[in-house]
């Protein structure tokens, strides 16, 4: 055993062991029974370089397949300052993971640009997982994995109906009010009722406007025939598309030589349905 120590040498036993060689070659510093090669009690280890170089710790085998810890440099061209796992796969090193300076995590990328950033596949086992289910959040953001059927219950607003003494003119348009939808996908379906909203001759549209954020809608001409006072067959779908929240106004327009006006209440009315 070799022992390096600090104390007065003029009085017995009163030195201080601070580091400890063994026989088999294990080295311990600050106890006397290192258990591993190098066995650190209470300390730590600092690694510093004067340049702007690339720490690493290189853990090896007898099979070549090895693995790196690096500490990348503040001029590395991917992730400055950031952290690295590599793995030497036999021919060329891979790098597996990275830790950005600015806390994002990449696998299979060496520059995230989330705090979780993955190329590739993932798999989440939780219990709840199984085949055909979807991944759904909560409101605090944790994710399960759900049944489409149990979403079915999907919510809905409406834009409508338009009010009694409502006037489109010919050539004119007449603008409802508007609704405001959180981001995501829509199916939108309109309805009229016949004799509840008198047309006069065909060549009328329904437009469904974006006022406010970023989306879009399909536009389907619809023209509305007079009928039999509550028959309420005349339908058209579309879908809209928010990419933000979105302020919604839906427009009525009349070719020239066509006009209608709503005499009764329940003339008509758009449901949007969050599908997505």
């Amino acid at each position: 055993i070799l022992a390096l120590g600090t104390g007065v040498s003029s009085i017995p036993n009163a030195n201080t062991e601070i580091m400890t060689v063994l026989g088999n070659g294990n080295v311990g510093i600050g106890t006397t029974t290192p258990a591993t090669k190098l066995h650190l009690l209470d300390g730590q280890i600092t690694q510093e370089f004067t340049t702007n170089l690339s720490h690493s710790i290189l853990m090896k085998n007898p099979s070549g397949r090895n693995w790196q810890l690096y500490h990348l440099s503040p001029t590395d061209g991917s992730a400055p300052n950031g952290f690295m796992f590599e793995h030497f796969d036999g021919t060329a090193w891979q790098r597996y993971m990275t830790l950005t300076q600015t806390g994002n995590v990449g696998i299979g990328t060496a520059t995230p640009n989330e705090k979780l950033d993955i190329v590739g596949s993932i798999k989440i086992v939780d219990g709840t997982q199984g085949v055909g289910k979807v991944l759904t959040s909560d409101a605090t953001g944790k994710g399960s994995w759900q049944n489409p059927s149990a979403l079915a219950n999907y919510p809905y607003q409406n834009i409508g109906p338009l009010p009694i003494g409502a006037n489109c003119p010919s050539g004119g348009s007449y603008s409802t009010g508007t609704i405001t939808l959180p981001a995501g996908i829509y199916n939108f379906i309109h309805y009229s009722c016949d004799g509840q909203l008198n047309a006069l001759n065909n060549g009328h549209n329904v437009d469904i406007i974006i006022v406010t954020g970023v989306g879009d809608a399909t536009s389907t001409f619809h023209n509305f025939i007079n009928g039999s006072s509550g028959s309420c067959g005349n339908y058209f779908t579309g879908v809209l598309r928010c990419y933000t929240a979105c302020t919604v106004r839906k427009t009525y327009g009349s070719y020239s030589g066509s006009s209608f006006n709503v005499p009764g209440a329940n003339a008509e009315n758009t449901t949007f349905i969050k599908i997505l």
